[in-house]
Formats: C-alpha cells, structure tokens, sequence
C-alpha cells in the first residue's frame, strides 16, 4: 500500500540545528550594537560636558579680561584658547586641541569622518573674520596635515607638543585608559613635524626624562585616589 505522504516532510529535522546558530547571531548583534550604541552615547555626554564647562570658561574670562582677545598678555590669551576650543567643539565635535607653544596662533588637532582621520593646524593669523570681528572661521584659518583611512573602530588620539612634534597615536575608539593613564605611555605613538607642509606619519620615541617625569605624575594621581 502507498504510504501518505507528510505535508511537512522531514524540513523540521533538517533546519532545527540553525535555530541555535540564528539566535546566537542575533543576540551576539543586539550585545555588540547594545554596547556600540552605550559608548557612543557616552562619548556625546562628554563631548556635551567639556562644552558646557568651556562656555562656562569664557564667559568667567570675558569678565574678567576688558582687553581685545588679540593682545599678548596671558588673561586674554587664555580667552583666545577657551574660545577657540569651544568654536572647534561646535563645528567638528573635536575634544583635543594642542596649542603650539613656539607659535600661540597655531592649534593642532585631529578629526574623522569618511575621508577618513585627519590631522589639522589652524592658523589665527589666516583666519581673517576673526582679526575683523573675533569670531572664528575655522576653515578659513585651517590646513590638512594628514588623512589616513584607519581599521574600523580605530582612531587617532592627540598626545602632545615636544620638541617641534605633534605628537599622537592609533588605538581602539573604545580604549579608555583610567583617571592616572598619562597618553604618553600609549602604544605605537606617532609624530609628523610642525611647520612642514606635507609632513609623513614617524615613530616616536618617549625620551626618558619625559618617562620618569609622567610616571612620577602617575604614582602621585594614584595615591590620591
């Protein structure tokens, strides 16, 4: 006699093991994007915070200095890199601004969007609007330095001046070093020289006398924790 024909057939039996790899990949996407979406949230609420506290900055240095921000005494030149920093945070979300100290109108920093992470120098002395209002235009006074198309979830970190150095490094965009972590001790640190039109990424090696001076500093925020 013909056997009846399941209208199911044996399909059940043969999908039944995906089922388990199908809800590990969806849960495995929910935790990372969970955890994708928590840090970047976070990085806003600080991003919110030094803007708020910088605006707070000006406002006490505006009181306080009644001189053009242009002169070069040190109440207005404080005025000129708070305003700067906040100007820079509004248009790029840039956290990290490192004035050269050879040159007072010259500020490097890093930024990133899908041409990929940028490092520039800002001029105030290119920057016209500002000598003829005192608002910043920041593409005005700005130059590329370098762009590099990084890993994803890679960034570059600014870390200092020295020696005619801007000085920086390449780590995760999740890496968060704890309150003492000076950035001199990061990995793979990097420079490009000031001054230089079109400078190239070099290694950088921390002088010694820097070492011993930033893990002084580092014992020393550790014992007042």
């Amino acid at each position: 006699m013909e056997q009846p024909i399941s209208q199911f057939g044996s399909s059940p039996k043969n999908n039944s093991p995906l089922i388990p790899i199908v809800v590990s990949v969806i849960l495995t996407a929910v935790v990372v994007g969970g955890g994708i979406f928590w840090w970047m949230n976070q990085r806003q609420q600080v991003l919110n915070n030094e803007i708020v506290s910088l605006k707070s900055q000006v406002d006490q240095l505006k009181q306080v200095s009644a001189t053009p921000p242009t002169n070069s005494n040190n109440q207005s030149d404080e005025l000129v890199e708070a305003k700067f920093k906040l100007a820079i945070r509004d248009f790029w979300g840039v956290r990290e601004v490192f004035r050269n100290p050879q040159n007072k109108n010259q500020f490097y920093y890093i930024s990133d969007d899908s041409s990929g992470h940028s490092i520039w120098v800002y001029d105030l002395s290119k920057d016209k609007t500002y000598q003829q209002n005192g608002y910043f235009n920041i593409p005005e006074g700005n130059t590329l330095l370098l762009n590099q198309k990084l890993a994803q979830y890679q960034e570059f970190r600014g870390v200092g001046i020295i020696d005619n150095k801007f000085v920086f490094t390449e780590t995760s965009t999740d890496n968060s070093p704890g309150p003492c972590f000076s950035p001199w001790f990061y990995s793979n640190l990097s420079y490009i020289d000031l001054g230089v039109a079109k400078p190239t990424r070099k290694p950088f090696t921390l002088p010694q006398d820097l070492k011993a001076s930033e893990e002084q500093k580092a014992s020393d925020c550790q014992k007042t924790l």
